[in-house]
């Protein structure tokens, strides 16, 4: 509706304003190869303080003289500005046969370029603020901000623009003029180091958001994600000065404006930077989360605010009063949050002060410029923050690691000695049963036999033998336990040779033959003494179900290591099971007793034929 009504107005200028007399002033010469000629030499201006004045009346006021040379004319100050429009009026002359075509640079230009021949309106259009290529086809891109005229040869235009100026430079506000021709490729050489500047700060702020977004997609540790937090809103900053200067870039201008969006990415920068140097501290002093509280309401509030300005499209100047407080407002608060950070005992305060420094710094001298060399200054304190902190960041993760590494060193530390006097314990109390309670059971047999030798009662001589038998068997249980529960036995080696001596012995007091086979290639294996004795119940089981029951004549034993599991098989040359190849073949109390003693191990036990009973055993070491 707005462009409706410009356009109407337009329409009607064409006709009202016909045949003017406009002030004759010195004109720029139009000339093949200019490029980014100031008109502030020859210019006229008029300070629109009501901000009322239409096309009409503007025109009236130039016509009638009002208008003041623009070279000599005070501008406003950095602050007051704004606070009013004004109206430009230049010449330009093309004294040559060609026509030139020019394009025209008005960064604050509001409403409409007036184009005028000979007093004559012949040529008006609106700025946009959008990427539009000129209609001639000589760019290969657009520009915003632009406005494209072909001046003929041997003809002078005159040009009257309303301007808002509302801008940090003092410059932005006058028009410039180039030869569209050489202007694309001037442009872009005269900004290049600008461009890589930026280009290099979006790699590098790219890199940091990807490596630290990681280490806390992995770590859940708040610091990196408030680190990756100020990073990604860095980077909007860092992409919307880059794209500004490189229009190849142009892509966030379509959606959302700088005057739009400003108050926001400034909030998002300066919030994400004070908590993540909060958390970075841990919080050590109490008074940080205050700070952060109080920093929370302040940020709503900054942002409420401007949304309320955007709904109610408020005046551009109010609005860029609101940027300015919310700027040097975060930039106090964060040089409060860096003074009280200062008493933090923190080992890594002084990088937190160091970048707060510089941060506030650069920051602080960006207001005293504008335009490009402002984001260009605070963009600086960023690089260098983001160097401080992401050493900051690598010292920390190593401090943590050899903290962690500490802890879990002196962890184990303290679980051998656990361990250590655990296994001394049981030794002791091991060492004190064999002495004590052997002593006991080998005297009790002394009196036993002596009973038997003097008693003349021959009706209790059995009881007497059983009572024997049953001290023999306690002894001999006895020494397992004490053997199972002797740290020097854990030896694959050591079991080997203790497991080949019972063998032997049984063998050669049941009159049988045999061998006894270990093979392995891992001296430092170590079998625990459960472990130990589970197996050694079990070789003894086998030994006494085969001497018993199965009628062999020859017993064969083989131990191997394979893939971290110990074997037995054990194979006779007896009549076998009654049930072939089965692993549970038999009811019996030791066929059971074998099985359990196996499960209890996490091993397998298998039973089969193959001329005479064949027993397989496996285990995991470990």
């Amino acid at each position: 509706m707005d462009r409706l009504f410009m356009l109407f107005c337009l329409c009607a200028a064409l006709n009202i304003n016909a045949n003017v007399l406009l002030p004759k002033t010195n004109s720029i010469s139009v000339q093949s190869g200019m490029y980014n000629v100031s008109i502030d030499s020859c210019g006229l201006i008029y300070y629109d303080k009501s901000k009322t004045l239409n096309y009409d009346q503007a025109l009236k006021l130039l016509t009638d003289n009002k208008f003041s040379e623009l070279k000599g004319s005070v501008l406003p100050s950095k602050y007051t500005r704004g606070q009013f429009n004004n109206w430009i009026y230049f010449s330009l002359q093309n004294t040559d046969s060609l026509a030139v075509p020019i394009i025209i640079k008005a960064a604050l230009a509001l409403d409409s370029i007036f184009v005028f021949r000979d007093g004559t309106l012949i040529q008006s259009g609106l700025i946009d603020r959008l990427p539009v290529k000129d209609s001639f086809g000589i760019l290969s891109i657009g520009f915003i901000n632009s406005f494209y005229l072909s001046v003929h040869g041997n003809t002078i235009i005159d040009i009257l623009i309303k301007n808002y100026d509302y801008s940090y430079s003092t410059g932005s506000n006058i028009p410039k003029v180039s030869d569209l021709r050489i202007y694309e490729a001037r442009y872009l050489r005269e900004n290049n180091s600008l461009i890589l500047f930026y280009s290099s700060g979006l790699f590098i702020t790219i890199t940091i958001l990807f490596i630290f977004g990681f280490q806390w997609v992995f770590s859940k540790e708040k610091v990196y994600l408030w680190y990756s937090l100020y990073a990604l809103s860095s980077l909007f900053v860092i992409w919307r000065n880059l794209e500004d200067l490189q229009p190849h870039l142009y892509s966030t201008y379509q959606l959302i404006s700088w005057t739009d969006s400003k108050v926001f990415h400034t909030v998002a920068v300066f919030y994400s930077y004070i908590v993540f140097c909060i958390t970075f501290l841990d919080y050590s002093l109490p008074i940080l989360k205050k700070v952060v509280k109080l920093l929370t309401w302040i940020c709503i509030l900054f942002l409420m605010t401007e949304v309320v300005f955007i709904l109610i499209d408020s005046d551009l100047y109010i609005r860029w009063l609101l940027y300015k407080a919310v700027r040097m407002i975060l930039t106090v608060f964060g040089i409060i949050t860096i003074v009280i950070s200062a008493r933090s005992k923190h080992q890594l305060m002084k990088y937190i002060v160091a970048g707060g420094i510089v941060m506030a710094l650069a920051e602080i001298i960006s207001m005293f410029f504008g335009g490009q060399w402002s984001s260009s200054i605070s963009l600086i304190g960023v690089y260098v923050d983001f160097i401080l902190f992401s050493v900051a960041l690598g010292i920390r993760a190593n401090l943590i690691y050899n903290e962690k590494l500490y802890l879990k060193m002196e962890n184990l530390r303290l679980a051998n000695e656990k361990e250590f006097a655990a296994t001394q314990l049981k030794i002791r109390i091991a060492k004190d049963i064999h002495d004590e309670l052997g002593a006991g059971l080998t005297s009790a047999n002394f009196v036993l036999h002596s009973m038997i030798n003097t008693n003349k009662d021959t009706s209790i001589d059995s009881d007497i033998k059983r009572l024997i038998s049953f001290n023999n068997n306690m002894v001999i249980q006895m020494h397992d336990i004490v053997w199972s529960m002797d740290i020097s036995k854990d030896s694959i080696d050591e079991f080997c040779s203790d497991l080949r001596g019972v063998v032997h012995n049984f063998l050669a007091n049941n009159g049988l033959d045999g061998k006894f086979v270990c093979e392995h290639e891992h001296k430092e294996i170590l079998i625990n003494g459960f472990l130990r004795r589970n197996l050694l119940m079990c070789i003894k089981e086998i030994l006494n179900n085969a001497a018993k029951h199965s009628g062999a004549s020859r017993i064969d034993i083989k131990v191997s290591v394979i893939e971290s599991k110990l074997n037995f098989q054990i194979c006779d040359n007896g009549k076998g099971f009654d049930k072939s190849i089965s692993i549970k073949p038999m009811n019996g109390n030791g066929i059971k007793n074998i099985i359990k003693r196996v499960d209890e191990c996490g091993g397998l036990v298998k039973f089969s034929v193959n001329g005479g009973a064949v027993i397989q055993i496996e285990v995991p070491l470990g």
